[in-house]
């Protein structure tokens, strides 16, 4: 199921970033939220650890 949610480029451009600058990136908030009720969402939240 979440594999399909994130197949938007976005995900991969984050994670690839992330990954270089050895941060953890996590999508939080709504968007887990509409996944789970099969729902439509307009915007993602990511909150990453490391970053200060």
């Amino acid at each position: 199921m979440l594999q399909k949610e994130l197949t938007h480029p976005i995900f991969k451009i984050v994670s690839e970033e992330s990954q270089k600058l050895g941060f953890e990136t996590f999508v939080v908030g709504g968007y887990v939220r509409d996944i789970y009720l099969n729902r439509a969402s307009k915007d993602v939240d990511f909150v990453t650890v490391g970053s200060g």
